[in-house]
């Protein structure tokens, strides 16, 4: 079972080209193809994976290998529905990037009479 999380990745074309082979190969076998490219970057969406960046070795390597880029070059958001203000797993502060990828959060409590 597990938490299931929807994940976004903004990678500015310098900051993919840079990382290492397993995490490019990291973001195939978990994302795919970019779902965007742009002239500054490329999106990464995938849904319903397990998230876990203090076990998973792929996303500690894929983490680990971002940090040597600025954090402007880069974005990781993670959505998860039972914790949807956490910012863990979340990394990067390209917030201006070309499709303004960001986490919105929206609960709503609904009866019938």
């Amino acid at each position: 079972m597990g938490i299931r999380s929807d994940v976004g990745i903004c990678l500015k074309h310098h900051a993919y080209t840079g990382l290492c082979l397993k995490s490019k190969k990291f973001i195939e076998e978990c994302f795919g193809e970019p779902v965007d490219r742009h002239v500054d970057g490329l999106l990464f969406h995938t849904e319903w994976v397990k998230w876990y960046t203090s076990t998973d070795p792929d996303i500690i390597t894929f983490f680990e290998d971002l940090r040597k880029f600025d954090d402007e070059d880069y974005l990781v958001i993670k959505a998860c529905s039972e914790y949807p203000q956490s910012t863990e797993g979340c990394a990067g502060e390209w917030y201006d990037n070309p499709w303004n990828l960001y986490k919105a959060v929206s609960v709503e409590l609904c009866w019938e009479q």
